[in-house]
């Protein structure tokens, strides 16, 4: 009667036991098992809990014993990052004696009581697998964890060309064609009419529109980019040449030509002659410069001759104090 008495109460406490380990295992990412000498189950690792088993003299089970390990966490985690990182290893242990040693390893070996003992942060300056695991007061060990850090200190590399490559423009709004290549992938772009001051960086996209510094000349982009950890890429540029002014200018310094007569005052040297069309032009002349120049007014469109034609202004010319010298011909001034 005894024998089956106790055989029934084994067989009850063995369902509930398998019963509450179900539970612990469907919430565990593995499951390991311990045998003895014996060849007998002494204990089960869920990871988040440990139950050990013990046995009489004759081999009868006779203890089982929940046992909770510590639990270890890594900051930061591992992942990709631009730059070294200072791993820190901190232990809890709630249910149980208390935190012991942490042991670690970064060679990519599982990690043992032997293995080096975590004492202050460890620096991780390349490609690393950090593995871990603590041990409480009581002996208990945690199941060894494991973290991957990729550290990238490689930059984009990309291209813009202008325009789909074309030489010229006759507009400064042009469209920029982009590239950018990376081993953990382009987020961010920026970019700069002088290699100085650049944009406030955007979302990385193919293409976008821009627009160039005014005034007729070879004009340069500049374009940079980011990848996903943070490292930005050297300036990467295209050119091209705007060309705004009408087929027949209006204004010439020698074989260079100008919309306008500011413009054309703007880029003069010192003794230059701004050759200009007979024709009206509507605007205001602010002299304000220190050098020597001449306006000569009344040219055909070759600027071959300006016999007998006059430049009519209709605006007001201004010399500044300190403007200059200022000769000028052939030129009316209109209301």
């Amino acid at each position: 009667m005894g024998s089956r008495l106790r055989s029934s109460l084994f067989m009850l406490l063995a369902v509930i036991v398998l019963f509450f380990a179900s539970i612990i295992a469907s919430h565990s990412q593995s499951v390991d098992y311990f045998y003895d000498d014996l060849n007998r189950l002494i204990r089960i690792d869920y990871g988040n809990i440990v139950i050990d088993y013990t046995y009489d003299d004759v081999g009868n089970r006779v203890t089982e014993s929940m046992v909770y390990p510590p639990v270890t966490a890594a900051s930061p985690g591992g992942g990709v990052y631009g730059s070294a990182q200072s791993v820190t290893l901190a232990c809890t242990d709630p249910q149980g004696p208390g935190c012991g040693n942490i042991y670690y390893t970064t060679e990519g070996t599982i990690p043992t009581t032997s293995s080096p003992i975590y004492s202050s942060a460890i620096l991780i300056s390349s490609n690393t697998t950090l593995k871990f695991f603590a041990r409480d007061l009581a002996g208990v060990k945690e199941t060894v964890k494991s973290q991957a850090y990729t550290i990238d200190t490689v930059p984009p590399s990309g291209t813009v060309v202008i325009n789909s490559g074309a030489e010229t423009t006759a507009s400064r709004d042009v469209t920029l064609t982009l590239t950018c290549a990376d081993n953990v992938g382009c987020s961010q772009m920026r970019f700069s009419n002088d290699n100085i001051t650049y944009s406030t960086p955007e979302a990385y996209g193919t293409t976008r529109a821009w627009t160039l510094t005014a005034g007729n000349g070879t004009k340069t982009v500049y374009a940079k980019f980011r990848d996903t950890v943070g490292n930005w890429s050297d300036a990467y540029s295209d050119t091209i040449v705007l060309n705004a002014i009408p087929p027949n200018p209006p204004v010439m310094i020698g074989e260079t030509p100008y919309a306008t007569l500011q413009e054309a005052y703007n880029a003069a040297a010192d003794g230059a002659i701004i050759k200009t069309q007979a024709i009206t032009f509507i605007e205001n002349l602010i002299l304000n410069r220190n050098i020597v120049v001449t306006l000569d007014g009344g040219y055909d469109s070759g600027f071959t001759s300006n016999v007998g034609g006059q430049t009519a202004i209709k605006g007001i010319i201004t010399i500044t104090a300190g403007g200059g010298t200022v000769t000028i011909w052939n030129f009316i001034i209109i209301e």
